[in-house]
């Protein structure tokens, strides 16, 4: 049976749907604001880190490099995220949830990730500084080809909070 993320959260007062788009519910969004200050801080981070990962904290590392994340475990990577401030989002939705609702301990492991991305997604706010976030395209270059995202930063300290290929997009709909 497929995993339906934007019901699940729904369900569980975490999404409302707002007609032709959905929006974090206001008391869950105020929760998440609070929690992600919570972990804004190197220490909060590690355990955080370290109770997603199911790991010992002292494991833990991390690099940040040109605005993106990476979180080590014994200096392998683990996971990548856009941003720390990404990274500090997923983080708290994922503690949130762990609290918000009995059902957050059934979702599969592999529908979790999904579900942080998604409620990331319709974040207003940046996690780690309060800032507005602005959805946009932009065009993205590698070595071989140039392609248009859709993503979303924070107008304040610019930190990217997801960004997908806009052609996803398009197909999507």
């Amino acid at each position: 049976m497929t995993f339906d993320t934007v019901t699940f959260l729904e369900r569980n007062g975490v999404l409302e749907d707002m007609g032709d788009d959905v929006a974090l519910t206001p008391e869950f969004k105020r929760q998440l604001g609070t929690t992600a200050l919570e972990i804004d801080i190197n220490t909060g981070m590690t355990a955080a880190a370290a109770d997603l990962l199911d790991v010992n904290p002292d494991r833990v590392s991390f690099v940040g490099e040109d605005g993106s994340w990476r979180v080590l475990v014994d200096e392998s990577i683990r996971g990548r995220w856009e941003s720390r401030a990404a990274f500090v989002a997923d983080l708290a939705a994922y503690q949130e949830l762990s609290t918000w609702t009995d059902e957050w301990a059934l979702v599969p492991e592999a529908a979790r990730g999904q579900t942080l991305s998604a409620i990331r997604a319709c974040l207003d706010f940046c996690p780690t500084c309060g800032g507005t976030i602005q959805l946009g395209t932009e065009l993205v270059s590698s070595c071989c080809r140039e392609y248009e995202v859709v993503a979303a930063t924070c107008t304040e300290c610019n930190a990217r909070l997801f960004e997908m290929n806009a052609h996803a997009v398009e197909t999507a709909k």
